[in-house]
Parts: C-alpha cells; structure tokens; sequence
C-alpha cells in the first residue's frame, strides 16, 4: 500500500502514475489559476478519447472502401459511447489507489494533458522530453503568474543597454521566444477548458 501524506494522496515516488498525474494537474490550471477537478479532468480525458476514435475511424474509412452506412454506423458508436473514465477513476489515479490504467486511458491523458502516452512510463524517453517540457511550462506559469509580459519587455528593453551587439540580439531573440511561448501556454489553457 502506497505511503500517504498529511493531505491523504499517496507521498510516492516521482516514478509512480499518481505523482505523475499530481503533476500534470499542478501544471494544468484553469484560466483563473484554479485546480482542475477529477470531474473536469474525466470529462477531458473521455473528450480527447471519443476524438481520437473519430480521427481514427475517419483515417480508416479514408484508406478503405466501407460503406457510407457502416461509416455512420460506427461514428454514430463512438458518438453514443459513455464517458471512457468517470471522476472517481481520476481521483483513484492521483492518489494511486489506482495504478494500472489501459492503454487507451493513458493515451486519452496524454492528449488531455498534452505528452506523449509514453510519458507515464518510468524511464523511456518522452518521460525525460515531457519532465524537461512540463520544467518549462512550469516555469512559464509562474513569469505569467508574476506579470510576465512586464517583466519580459523590461528585459528586452535592456537588451539595447548591452555593448556586444550579438547579446542584445540573443537577448530580443529569446524575450520574443518566451512571450511567444507563454501566449500559446496561455492559449492552450484555455482550449483545453
């Protein structure tokens, strides 16, 4: 059994799915910097899975010769199918009193959550991309957090104090990167309510 902390959610190791997913949802926050739910959470993750089914299905039907009726037949499924996990689930995942989920939930976090369905495994590669990504994001989140379009131009503006003109250039170059960064963050957080 999982070691719980003061708030009940399992301490865990940083490997573990649930220290994974409390990570994700800190990482993930509502436009007006609130927590997302295990509701909203399901709700999202049984939307991005119902998307994926309609592209794959489309992508099949594109490459083979099926019906227009079976076509419809299958869409219609998807379209009916329930919710692919309910909040409970979720909050059974963040707290690891759950830790084994299907391949197609964990897809479904993966494109709710924006990393690779490989990401939840300990060790392989788009872990280590995804942790270095969600540094990042974090790190983004708290300059948006802090006023950081202020604080951003204040540290291009001083770019034109610098003496070496490829510094300055370097120095514009990567304000623009971090606005433009943070704006899609920005963006992508509010699509993904």
């Amino acid at each position: 059994m999982p070691q719980r902390g003061a708030d009940g959610e399992a301490a865990g190791d940083p490997g573990t799915l649930a220290h994974k997913m409390r990570k994700l949802i800190a990482l993930n926050r509502k436009p007006d910097g609130g927590t997302l739910t295990d509701s909203e959470i399901a709700r999202g993750v049984s939307e991005a899975h119902t998307e994926r089914q309609l592209a794959e299905a489309r992508r099949a039907h594109s490459t083979c010769d099926v019906s227009p009726e079976d076509s419809h037949r299958e869409l219609t499924f998807i379209m009916e199918a329930g919710p692919l996990v309910h909040r409970t689930y979720i909050g059974k995942l963040r707290t690891g009193k759950q830790d084994n989920p299907t391949m197609q939930v964990l897809e479904a976090l993966g494109d709710f959550f924006g990393v690779s369905p490989d990401y939840f495994f300990s060790g392989s590669e788009a872990e280590a991309e995804a942790e270095a990504e969600l540094k990042a994001l974090a790190a983004l989140q708290t300059l948006k957090d802090s006023g950081y379009r202020d604080k951003l131009v204040a540290f291009a503006r001083g770019a034109d104090g610098l003496d070496d003109p490829a510094a300055a250039r370097a120095t514009l170059e990567l304000a623009l990167t971090l606005l433009h960064h943070t704006s899609r963050v920005s963006k992508s957080s509010t699509e993904n309510d």
